[in-house]
């Protein structure tokens, strides 16, 4: 299973997470670690070579990922 076929999944059970109150928070913490671990692209800004998600900023490409908060980083293209 891929992260991203755990994150649908996770997202869909609605049922559930109105049997157990609690449950909808731990869905919400385990999809939001499992997004950063998918890979995004930084965007373009200004001289830098790229902006996460976040608002931090890379002065090159070698950062995997962001040291601010942890996204995974895609610099293919």
């Amino acid at each position: 299973m891929t992260d991203l076929e755990a994150v649908e999944i996770l997202t869909l059970d609605e049922q559930m997470q109105k049997e157990l109150p609690n449950l909808k928070e731990v869905y919400e913490v385990a999809v939001r670690a499992l997004k950063k671990q998918i890979p995004t692209r930084p965007t373009p800004y200004e001289k830098y070579e790229g902006k996460c998600v976040c608002g931090a900023v890379f002065l090159d490409r070698s950062t995997k990922y962001c040291g601010n908060c942890g996204q995974a980083l895609d610099w293919s293209g």
